[in-house]
């Protein structure tokens, strides 16, 4: 059979088996393939965009009815969304089970998220049996693609885990997700520093780490970086650094903070003695937790003890007012009767 030559009004799929000679037909059929694919491409993207858009809005079963054909189809994106959905129990059942399975699907698909999403599963035991070998593996995959979180948590295996504790292991993947600004990474990497494990022991590298993650806002980091001031670690000793570090972290409700500053205010180091102030950074909890530090309690309970009634009632007002105007308290007015 011959097809009209005017492309423009047959269908390119006759056309093909029409007039053109070999090489013609084998280019017309890679175009064709290139069309196909595009126009399945569009309709994929658009359909995983009317997903994620009912998913922002909250309508979390409609995304799951959304995702669900593109799953079915190997789309790893999609796997993983539904994944998440059942981990997280938005738009169906909370199932951890099936969040594994189909995390499973999208990190076979090499997947990072997903991998190290599976990773981390495996060694809580949700979903399956703890299994610190495929725990590891599927992080592994995933910090191989440089997923800086999988990164950090393989060095938390290593660092933590006796089973398979590796200190250089350690140390090797927290270095590579601190240079991707993983605070996390760069606090453990410096107490690494700090003790000489997996490392050579290097206080004023230690200082750098923390220093980079204080100045983000990292409470844990302020408070490390306070203490390398005040034991003049790595930098020349300054406790009225130390305690500007307290503070930063007691303001975000750091306990290791709110302690520190506490024993400040008790010893008059870094700032003036005030036990009002020493019991109110060894009560106060900013974020209301009902979790505290045992030697925090404990200071509390001496430091009550010792006030007077007058010293008391104000802490209490001290205390009511950092709750309110979430302002942290800096003098008190019977502190230093």
């Amino acid at each position: 059979m011959i097809y009209n030559s005017n492309l423009s009004e047959q269908p390119l799929t006759p056309v093909l088996g029409g007039m053109f000679n070999g090489r013609t037909r084998v280019v017309a059929a890679c175009l064709w393939c290139l069309m196909v694919s595009l126009l399945l491409m569009s309709g994929i993207a658009q359909a995983a965009d009317k997903a994620m858009e009912a998913y922002t809005a909250g309508e979390y079963a409609r995304a799951d009815k959304l995702w669900r054909p593109l799953a079915d189809k190997g789309e790893r994106e999609a796997q993983f969304n539904i994944g998440s959905l059942y981990e997280h129990g938005q738009g169906v059942t909370l199932d951890a089970v099936k969040a594994t399975d189909w995390y499973r699907k999208a990190a076979s698909r090499g997947h990072e998220v997903a991998q190290f999403n599976l990773g981390t599963m495996y060694s809580d035991g949700r979903g399956v049996p703890r299994d610190l070998t495929l725990a590891m593996q599927w992080l592994l995959n995933a910090a191989n693609q440089g997923f800086a979180p999988a990164q950090f948590n393989l060095a938390m295996m290593y660092h933590r885990e006796a089973a398979v504790r590796d200190y250089k292991q350690a140390a090797a993947w927290y270095q590579k997700a601190a240079e991707k600004k993983h605070l996390n990474a760069m606090v453990n990497l410096g107490t690494l520093c700090m003790s000489g494990l997996g490392v050579a022991k290097d206080d004023v590298r230690a200082v750098a780490l923390y220093s980079i993650a204080a100045s983000e806002r990292h409470a844990l980091a302020q408070v490390y970086l306070g203490d390398m001031y005040h034991w003049g670690r790595g930098v020349e000793r300054d406790d009225d650094k130390a305690v500007v570090w307290y503070r930063e972290a007691s303001e975000q409700g750091e306990f290791q903070g709110l302690l520190k500053l506490a024993m400040a205010y008790r010893d008059g180091i870094g700032v003036i003695a005030d036990p009002v102030l020493a019991y109110v950074f060894a009560t106060h909890d900013p974020k209301i937790r009902k979790i505290d530090l045992g030697e925090r309690a404990k200071l509390a309970a001496v430091l009550k003890e010792q006030l007077t009634d007058e010293q008391r009632a104000e802490a209490a007002v001290l205390i009511d007012a950092w709750t309110t105007t979430k302002k942290i308290p800096v003098t008190s007015r019977t502190g230093h009767k």
